[in-house]
């Protein structure tokens, strides 16, 4: 199904039903970087940031949400990015995008709690997949600068916060100290992420 297209989600969730009879998890981790400057970008390669990164997370939780709640629960997971809370220099749409990601798996924490429904958000580093090739603006290859992730490790993290009802989950020592360098010494962060970025 196409994440951007509300019908779309709401036919893969029924086709979800008619197979399973219920529905106990969501991972939330479509998505699409961009890599420019906000200024210079084409609008079509930033709406189409937004409407996955941000659009279609809405959409798949919107469909799944009455099946969760029809089976007594479930649990969301919403697959965000450490440029969350450390942006990079042309990486603003996406970082914008991942940013307001963080900021539904909060705000839904509370809103499905009396439905037994659990949010987890993931704050992922880079992990090593065609991520970087297939990004709007210029693609290419991940900031060689940090290190990478397999998938595989990032699916074995998804499944063990979800198994552990965790809030929020940075998953690596490093990318733990990116994200608290963000918070509590953002002009140290800003060159840091300008060095590695520009």
């Amino acid at each position: 199904a196409d994440v951007t297209i509300s019908e779309e989600m709401m036919a893969a969730v029924g086709e979800t039903l008619a197979t399973f009879n219920r529905l106990d998890v969501l991972v939330a981790n479509a998505g699409l970087g961009y890599r420019g400057t906000l200024v210079e970008a084409e609008w079509s390669d930033l709406e189409t940031v937004l409407r996955t990164n941000i659009d279609g997370v809405i959409h798949s939780i919107r469909a799944c949400i009455p099946a969760m709640r029809a089976s007594g629960g479930g649990k969301i997971i919403t697959v965000s990015s450490i440029v969350e809370a450390v942006p990079a220099p042309g990486a603003a749409i996406y970082g914008a995008s991942k940013a307001a990601v963080g900021s539904l798996a909060q705000a839904l924490r509370m809103e499905l709690r009396a439905d037994n429904i659990g949010v987890t958000n993931m704050l992922v580093g880079q992990t090593h997949t065609e991520f970087a090739e297939k990004r709007r603006g210029v693609s290419g290859k991940v900031a060689g600068k940090f290190p990478t992730m397999t998938p595989e490790k990032v699916a074995a993290q998804i499944v063990w916060a979800m198994e552990r009802h965790k809030r929020s989950v940075i998953m690596r020592p490093l990318d733990r100290l990116i994200v608290l360098g963000g918070r509590f010494l953002p002009w140290v962060m800003d060159r840091v992420m300008y060095r590695v970025y520009r």
